[in-house]
């Protein structure tokens, strides 16, 4: 089991990434949760992009999922620019032997659910073989208010689009959900 930490937790914007890549060393974690976007790091700079993996590399830190960083893949109109986000990530991905680059699909301001999932489903139908012929999964998050308000939205929409695509089940938005944590594992089998 691989146990990482996730900067979006406190500490991203609040400590320059060298000191945060240090700092979960320090604390003995394996690894590191990478978010693909400023403040952490500007990935469409190849210069940070070799700094960062060189100091996880110094600090014993493996990388097995990388955040998206941009949380437009439900905002419509932004398709090719998502598309095209991919394949920075994609890039990183490849630098640090990556195999998850997890996307938080979050529900932008004046866009309704429906067309938020129209522009989501779009999206994956494009990004989904691109990931997969790079060997990355693509998973999911899901979140109360968000465009999958929750796991069980969730696999509805694997089982509509791609069922290549995951889902990144993190307690804490199980927990606002009031999910039977048990329930949702069981549900969950083969998704995560």
């Amino acid at each position: 089991m691989l146990v990482t930490y996730d900067p979006y937790s406190g500490t991203l914007g609040r400590f320059p990434r060298a000191d945060i890549i240090r700092m979960v060393a320090e604390a003995g974690y394996d690894g590191l949760n990478l978010p693909v976007r400023e403040p952490f790091m500007n990935a469409e700079s190849e210069a940070e992009v070799d700094e960062t993996v060189a100091l996880l590399g110094e600090c014993g830190l493996r990388v097995n999922t990388l955040t998206f960083g941009k949380n437009e893949c439900t905002t419509p109109g932004k398709q090719q620019e998502m598309q095209e986000w991919l394949e920075v990530v994609l890039g990183v991905a490849d630098k640090l032997g990556a195999s998850v680059v997890s996307i938080w699909p979050n529900l932008p301001n004046g866009v309704s659910v429906e067309a938020a999932r129209d522009t989501l489903r779009e999206n994956m139908e494009a990004m989904i073989p691109v990931a997969d012929a790079e060997n990355c999964v693509i998973g999911l998050e899901f979140e109360k208010g968000c465009t999958l308000d929750n796991y069980r939205e969730g696999i509805a929409f694997i089982d509509e689009v791609d069922p290549r695509l995951q889902l990144t089940a993190d307690t804490y938005h199980l927990n606002n959900d009031n999910a039977d944590l048990h329930a949702a594992a069981v549900a969950l089998e083969g998704l995560l």
